[in-house]
């Protein structure tokens, strides 16, 4: 099959052991953390890690560190994550977990983006953004993150109901050629009973974005 191992893709046969995960894999034990997520997008989150297998990982407001929980036990131990947030609620127990391959910068993005490249020696195949939800916060780290994600890179962000968030995610559509919109992955909806300047406050959603390799002679 050259196509596929052109991809890195190595076939199986069906019924061996390596065409499947061992017994009890995934468990659904690893999403029980501390994320704001649904169990919807927990489960989102663990499987399309588990399926990208990104080297390099970049999460934009981290709190509990539930969301990097989840992350570390899709991805085992080898690859790296680096969580940036000003205020960050992680306890003894999630530190121990997350391990030395996950480090934390307590401060604010999008400033301590190109720090955190730095760090993960080398551009972020994926990122998860659930920071500053205003417009402009989300347009600032999409901004920040742009020039330091690897070719083909996926953006996971949360909240895209929340139309500050959509607002701040549409923007940057607008002024970043290189980034497609995947659409909703997750489209489960919290709603709030009140609304901010004439918009209905609705939580939740996963959006997908890609980032488009623009570099001359590619489609």
């Amino acid at each position: 099959m050259p196509r596929l191992s052109a991809h890195g893709v190595v076939p199986v046969t069906r019924g061996t052991a390596e065409a499947y995960p061992a017994p009890g894999m995934p468990d659904f034990a690893a999403l029980d953390t501390p994320a704001q997520m649904t169990f919807r997008e927990r489960l989102l989150l663990y499987a399309f890690a588990v399926a990208r297998r990104p080297a390099r990982v970049l999460e934009i407001g981290t709190c509990e560190g539930g969301s990097a929980l989840i992350l570390r036990r899709a991805l085992g131990a080898e690859p790296l994550i680096v969580c940036i947030d000003p205020a960050p609620r992680w306890s003894e127990e999630t530190r121990r977990e997350l391990g030395a391959r996950t480090q934390l910068l307590t401060t604010r993005s999008p400033g301590a983006i190109a720090a955190a490249a730095t760090i993960a020696g080398g551009p972020f195949d994926l990122v998860l953004v659930d920071g500053d939800h205003t417009t402009e916060g989300v347009a600032a780290d999409l901004h920040g993150v742009v020039p330091h994600l690897a070719a083909g890179a996926h953006l996971l962000l949360h909240d895209a109901h929340y139309w500050r968030v959509r607002d701040g995610i549409d923007r940057v559509l607008g002024e970043v050629p290189s980034l497609r919109d995947a659409g909703l992955l997750s489209t489960e909806q919290t709603i709030a009973d009140r609304h901010e300047e004439g918009h209905p406050v609705i939580w939740g959603g996963l959006r997908l974005l890609y980032h488009h390799d623009t570099s001359p002679g590619l489609p």
